[in-house]
């Protein structure tokens, strides 16, 4: 059985991860990797970016963080939480027609 995605799904699943902090994943892989060089900086690509809490605890401790997402409602709450001191200095947006793929069978 396949999940619907479409009609607000996404708004919804956002919505109920308000106020979440950011996964023990990220949390344990950033002990590992120490702190960013303030002379190069990290960058980390934060793939199905969704919410934008990981990206937001990324650029909060120094990285450059390249955050995607194909819901547009991703990158728009994104920008809105990041704090004036964390702005994007440059922000793309383009869309991509959906992947279409079969698997045998």
């Amino acid at each position: 059985m396949s999940q619907d995605y479409s009609d607000g799904f996404w708004v919804g699943y956002y919505e109920a991860l308000t106020g979440r902090g950011p996964r023990p994943l990220l949390l344990d892989a950033l002990k590992w990797c120490g702190s960013p060089s303030t002379k190069v900086g990290r960058l980390a690509i934060d793939l199905g970016s969704g919410d934008g809490t990981e990206t937001l605890e990324l650029l909060r401790r120094g990285w450059r963080v390249l955050a995607i997402d194909q819901e547009p409602e991703a990158m728009a709450r994104l920008e809105r939480a990041l704090p004036p001191e964390l702005k994007l200095s440059g922000s793309r947006r383009w869309s991509c027609p959906p992947p279409t793929c079969s698997m045998p069978g």
